[in-house]
């Protein structure tokens, strides 16, 4: 069920790109040493990730939809692992 979009939250300033949908992404080394994001579960560590590639094509609007997001990256994506990358600010409903 879709739910409206999420964003990653400063998104813009992390990725300076022009162009939608680039081949890349910029994924700073501060993102390992986060102790916030540390602390979440692993599957909600690798979906954070996911989401940066997915704003990238998506102009920071994924749809919050965990079907859509299993199918797009591989692995069982549900509401808790959404909900805690909410809670802890990395993830916004909407675009910040």
């Amino acid at each position: 069920m879709t739910h409206g979009y999420l964003a990653v939250k400063n998104y813009e300033h992390y990725q300076h790109y022009k162009t939608r949908n680039p081949p890349w992404v910029k994924l700073y080394k501060e993102f390992l040493t986060d102790y916030a994001l540390r602390k979440l579960p692993e599957n909600a560590r690798l979906l954070m990730v996911c989401c940066y590639l997915l704003a990238a094509e998506t102009n920071n609007q994924i749809p919050h939809d965990c079907a859509y997001l299993t199918e797009r990256v591989g692995f069982a994506v549900n509401d808790t692992m959404i909900g805690a990358l909410k809670n802890d600010g990395f993830l916004v409903e909407g675009k910040p």
